[in-house]
């Protein structure tokens, strides 16, 4: 069995609406800022290990350096 896109994206949806939904229970008039990146192709051209290097050297949040 696949992966198929149609289904994937609703399960993202699904988990977006959920995680957004958790947020504003847990703290009731709570601004939800949802940020959106395509990363798939933006760093091809570039040392992988220097760039996560520089990520970490600069202090960048160790989530965001392991979701790059």
């Amino acid at each position: 069995i696949g992966v198929r896109k149609k289904r994937l994206m609703l399960l993202v949806i699904s988990i977006l609406i959920f995680s957004v939904q958790t947020a504003w229970r847990a703290r009731p008039g709570c601004v939800v800022l949802i940020l959106s990146l395509d990363l798939a192709r933006a760093f091809n051209n570039v040392s992988h290990e220097r760039l996560l290097y520089i990520l970490r050297k600069k202090r960048l949040l160790e989530w965001i350096v392991y979701f790059i």
